[in-house]
């Protein structure tokens, strides 16, 4: 049976949470912006219901949603960090390879958080129209003088799937039977 779509997207890991928790399985949270007399400052709430978005992380690939982004961030970062932040909350001996896990953990952390999202977004806005006008342009040149010279148009280089560093993005290369350029 297939898990359940990962619809609400943590910013902050619940394995960092948890052993937060109180007995009662809550979290003591500062909820509030701007304090107020009649409100309640901290409240408690358990790990699942605090520090996360709706589909922060959801993307839509051919047309469908996917949560492979959170499953990545689980698979990659967070499964293999539990036993390490267990072992770094309760005093236990930490071994070098608990301290790469943790380094892991934590910069994957860093680069989850709706304000990083937030920056990366305008610095895509900012760079990618070029980037993109720039590529246009090189594979138009390449196409041209493939025309002129009437060779073949060569594919560029792929990484091989060794190569990769595992980011949960896939690209396939389409080719156009009859495309006459």
């Amino acid at each position: 049976m297939p898990e359940p779509f990962r619809r609400h997207n943590h910013f902050v890991s619940r394995c960092y949470l948890e052993p937060w928790e109180t007995e009662t399985g809550k979290t003591w949270t500062f909820r509030l912006l701007v304090p107020h007399e009649k409100s309640r400052i901290w409240k408690p709430y358990s790990a699942k219901s605090v520090a996360w978005h709706s589909n922060l992380y959801t993307q839509i690939i051919a047309g469908s949603e996917s949560d492979e982004i959170e499953r990545w961030f689980d698979r990659e970062f967070e499964s293999p960090a539990k036993e390490s932040l267990r072992k770094a909350t309760t005093d236990k001996r930490l071994t070098p390879e608990d301290w790469k896990r943790l380094i892991r953990f934590v910069a994957a952390q860093d680069v989850r958080t709706p304000a990083w999202l937030v920056n990366q977004t305008k610095r895509l806005d900012d760079t990618l129209p070029q980037m993109m006008k720039d590529t246009m342009e090189k594979s138009i040149d390449r196409l041209e003088k493939a025309v002129k010279t009437g060779t073949p148009v060569q594919p560029l280089p792929q990484l091989h799937a060794s190569e990769q560093q595992g980011f949960p993005i896939r690209t396939t290369i389409t080719k156009f039977a009859n495309r006459r350029w």
